[in-house]
């Protein structure tokens, strides 16, 4: 199975290339995502941070043909595993033969781990199919800059 983590807490341009990827590359293993409830910035810092509700983010999975969608509970323990750690626990619950990630992915305590870091342990495993998806024109969508043009009433750039 092929898979793309994230907090995918708004689905953007950025998600949609990530999803498309999955979807054209996956096999009859399918593929899906990983995510996060509560979002990692909101149980860190204790701000609500997440632009839909798990209720929602449901909604749009079935909207967007999402055949899996995996929530890992983001709690203390999650939140200090190296990034090593992490990949090992991804490995353990998901049959993962594919990754999908942006180049500016990071994961794992303090956001130590990279894009190229996981592409290398995941390639040194034996992975066939690892994307690392550039960032288009030198912009950057996040969910960050999504929630910060909401809050400021630009809908339209958003």
């Amino acid at each position: 199975m092929i898979i793309t983590i994230g907090s995918f807490d708004g689905f953007h341009r950025g998600h949609a290339a990530l999803l498309d990827l999955c979807r054209t590359y996956s096999s009859s293993d399918g593929w899906g995502v990983v995510t996060f409830y509560p979002h990692p910035s909101e149980y860190i810092n204790g701000q609500a941070h997440s632009l839909f509700t798990l209720r929602e983010r449901e909604f749009i999975r079935r909207l967007l043909e999402i055949p899996n969608m995996y929530i890992l509970e983001f709690n203390e323990a999650l939140k200090n595993l190296t990034p090593l750690q992490f990949w090992r626990l991804i490995r353990e619950k998901f049959r993962v033969d594919g990754l999908v990630m942006g180049e500016d992915f990071h994961f794992g305590h303090n956001r130590a781990g990279s894009a190229d870091y996981l592409a290398r342990i995941a390639q040194h495993e034996g992975l066939s199919k690892i994307f690392v998806l550039a960032l288009i024109d030198k912009a950057k969508f996040s969910s960050s800059n999504v929630r910060n043009l909401v809050q400021l009433g630009k809908f339209r750039e958003a």
